[in-house]
């Protein structure tokens, strides 16, 4: 029951997620560039009903993944939760006036196969639900790393490269998210209103925060093509690795089983890097070149 629950959460936030992300992308591709890394972008956006809108839907996807995370590991709910591109698919479609092709479509098949085979041939085991804290600090360290990275490439690149390092920096950040979110809703549930005497709560808001500026400076710095197959790619991987390292989380034990989770994620990004290479994402105008 508890593997279905996941499941069923999982995906309510990889559809919920979706439709935020459609709207985000649309209202951060209308601010200046120089906002992008700045916490003026999100005072900017703020402004806009519709990115109000879609914010508040991203954070009742956040409570599901969070529900989801209850009940299953996360290396489970992570890979579900990539499936947001398939519920973005048609909406993103309708929002340009285009057609689903054939390729589209054989490329969502391979998403949804991909994940279901991973999970299916050996369906990660529970794990760890908190660790210490000098088990989080390597994570920690690696993240902060990145985020000096996102920096310099911020003042010395092109937009392309910025929305890719940013959609890819800010994958990880929501990686670490969902990895605090884990450890935050069974304290909840374990420790009541004790949970705010634990520093994970915290750095789940400062992570939330960061995750979201640098989504927001990807959408804004570039098109779809340039941030979402980096987004969609990491953040999966990240949970997983995650899941494995930090929580214990078991993937397949035998050559074979990792084999065949090994070549049914590559199917899976395959999938995802074709739906974003194709012209329903890449040729979105600049908004900032017609102006």
């Amino acid at each position: 029951m508890g593997t279905s629950l996941a499941v069923l959460f999982a995906l309510a936030a990889a559809a919920s997620y979706a439709v935020a992300a459609v709207l985000q992308q649309r209202a951060a591709r209308t601010a200046p560039r120089e906002d992008a890394l700045r916490l003026r972008l999100l005072v900017r956006l703020a402004r806009q009903p519709w990115w109000v809108f879609a914010t508040l839907l991203e954070v009742t996807s956040f409570g599901f993944q969070a529900t989801a995370l209850y009940f299953g590991p996360l290396a489970l709910v992570a890979p579900i939760f990539a499936l947001d591109l398939l519920f973005a698919l048609p909406l993103i479609a309708r929002t340009r006036r285009m057609r689903l092709t054939v390729r589209h479509w054989a490329s969502a098949t391979a998403v949804a196969g991909g994940i279901a085979t991973f999970l299916a041939v050996a369906p990660p085991s529970a794990g760890a639900n908190e660790r210490p804290f000098l088990s989080w600090l390597p994570l920690l360290v690696v993240v902060c790393a990145l985020l000096v990275v996102a920096a310099l490439v911020l003042r010395h690149s092109n937009d392309r490269l910025r929305a890719a390092t940013l959609g890819g920096v800010g994958a990880v950040e929501f990686g670490v998210v969902v990895a605090l979110s884990k450890s935050v809703v069974h304290q909840l549930a374990d420790d009541g209103w004790r949970l705010f005497l634990h520093w994970e709560l915290y750095a789940l808001a400062v992570f939330g925060i960061l995750g979201t500026l640098l989504a927001q400076s990807a959408y804004q710095a570039g098109s779809l093509a340039a941030s979402l197959p980096i987004i969609d790619t990491v953040e999966p991987i990240s949970g997983v690795v995650i899941g494995a390292t930090l929580f214990a989380e078991k993937l397949a034990t035998s050559a074979p089983l990792f084999t065949v989770q090994l070549l049914a994620a590559v199917l899976a990004v395959g999938g995802i890097v074709a739906i974003d290479g194709s012209t329903l994402v890449r040729d979105e105008p600049d908004p900032h070149a017609l102006s």
